[in-house]
């Protein structure tokens, strides 16, 4: 889905800027990090999967929701 067609009238025409825009606003509504792909840990909070936070990002923090920097 996100290669570009080898033939027929759209070869060379990739969908990825159309569905870029789709799959982010997707995720935002959901609650994801739009750049990862994954819930934010608000999110989880928002859900009480607290206990999930550490399993879905590993022993790294995650990093900080944008709503808890103030941006």
């Amino acid at each position: 889905m996100l290669s570009s067609p080898v033939d027929g009238p759209a070869k060379g025409i990739s969908s990825w800027p159309y569905l870029k825009g789709v799959v982010e606003e997707s995720y935002r509504l959901m609650g994801w990090d739009t750049k990862i792909g994954k819930p934010l840990r608000s999110t989880l909070r928002r859900l009480r999967l607290e206990k999930e936070i550490a399993d879905m990002w590993g022993d790294a923090e995650a990093p900080r929701d944008r709503e808890e920097i103030g941006s």
